[in-house]
């Protein structure tokens, strides 16, 4: 399945569940006192889903501007293509999970996604976020409470990655930190986390 970001969602494609998910992920954040600031956010947010085994191309999520991908459920591996079309895979996106898309980015460096297990995800621009705090400062608190906390930890478990010389020692640390869904990662795709091409 092919994501195309510019086509956005009308109010009647989007499902109970989803919106279900969209407000437990932002009510905490934003409380409930604030529903012209979360319209905001839910008028500016794409919504898709893949099944399992599904991708998701780069070049189909970044669009025109620097996006903010959320995982609301399911299980999802971010992975990029060496330059002889190796693929490695570098981000395990869980609940909650954040990545920064940005179209400036060298095309190597852009990350595709492949759902595990059945997943929902949404992507917000970054730029109509920024946008948004300036006409709701209370948005601000997306980017300290949710946004930068969480893909912060993602880009750091990829630092520490990176830093590991030996495929061992790639998959142990993977393990200790993802000790709930570790089982369900396929082994073509845990083994590309352990390769050479990582680095």
């Amino acid at each position: 399945m092919n994501i195309n970001i510019s086509e956005f969602n009308t109010s009647t494609s989007i499902s109970v569940c989803e919106r279900k998910a969209f407000l437990a992920l932002f009510v905490p954040v934003l409380g409930g006192h604030y529903r012209y600031a979360l319209r905001y956010v839910f008028r500016h947010t794409v919504f898709f889903r893949l099944a399992a085994g599904e991708v998701a191309l780069a070049e189909r999520l970044y669009g025109d501007d620097d996006n903010v991908i959320i995982v609301l459920s399911g299980l999802v591996s971010g992975y990029r293509r060496s330059d002889l079309g190796e693929r490695y895979d570098t981000w395990l996106g869980e609940s909650k999970s954040v990545f920064i898309c940005s179209q400036h980015n060298h095309e190597s460096q852009a990350i595709s996604l492949e759902a595990i297990d059945d997943a929902q995800l949404i992507i917000i621009s970054r730029k109509e976020l920024e946008s948004g705090c300036q006409a709701f400062p209370i948005l601000n608190r997306l980017f300290t409470h949710l946004i930068f906390p969480y893909a912060t930890r993602d880009l750091n478990h990829y630092a520490i990655l990176s830093k590991l010389d030996s495929s061992s020692s790639r998959l142990s640390y993977l393990q200790r930190m993802y000790p709930e869904v570790w089982h369900r990662v396929p082994a073509r795709i845990y083994q590309t986390y352990g390769s050479n091409y990582f680095l």
